[in-house]
């Protein structure tokens, strides 16, 4: 038989897939979109947002999340196209199709609801909210992790466990136990993107033109 053994074709794909995650750029654009997320905590915790909107705060909140990750697509674009794609070969990222753009909307809401539901399952008893969102995160890196086969997922998973942790017996009220574990999460992921940016830079060099080799 010509083709590949069926373990062969499964690795060949997997690493296709972790090769979207070498430049470091997805964990910028996540990374900012929690930050974006945590400012809406931290705002909601200053202006006391709870008391003053009552039931249409967990409907903020959606939205917050929704167009949190809708505008990462537009940041991890422009930096394929400006970083990465210049130094692997690609010349033109692709136009984002209509069912990308539900499947951002999708991500929002999910993790929105899913935040919202462990806040209102939770409600009245501390920061246990808190510990459990960690506790969320921290597994959806690792399942990251072992899915795509990048190790740092894993670390920014045990960290990200550590950070809710902290957040829930160290800080005191809901609003700020979340405002200060997504700014913690956004800021581990962005710098972890960052630092592999800058690896994946200096690794693959653009070389110009009229030099590339025959």
């Amino acid at each position: 038989m010509n083709n590949p053994p069926e373990r062969e074709i499964r690795q060949i794909i997997r690493k296709t897939q972790r090769e979207w995650y070498a430049d470091g750029i997805w964990e910028m654009g996540f990374g900012g979109a929690i930050l974006l997320i945590a400012l809406f905590y931290w705002v909601s915790e200053w202006l006391n947002l709870a008391q003053r909107l009552g039931m249409g705060l967990p409907v903020v909140q959606l939205f917050f999340f929704v167009a949190a990750f809708l505008g990462t697509r537009w940041f991890i674009a422009a930096l394929k196209e400006r970083v990465a794609f210049p130094r692997t070969g690609y010349v033109v990222f692709r136009r984002p199709q209509p069912r990308l753009w539900w499947r951002r909307i999708a991500l929002g809401f999910g993790v929105g609801m899913a935040v919202g539901g462990l806040q209102v399952i939770f409600a009245g008893e501390g920061s246990k909210s808190v510990a459990w969102v960690g506790l969320v995160f921290a597994l959806v890196m690792v399942f990251l992790s072992l899915r795509f086969g990048v190790g740092r997922f894993f670390l920014v998973g045990v960290a990200t466990f550590g950070l809710g942790m902290g957040a829930a017996v160290f800080i005191h009220g809901e609003w700020a136990g979340m405002a200060a574990l997504f700014t913690a999460f956004g800021a581990l992921n962005l710098v972890s993107g960052l630092v592999t940016m800058f690896r994946f830079i200096r690794r693959y060099p653009v070389v110009p033109e009229g030099q590339e080799e025959e």
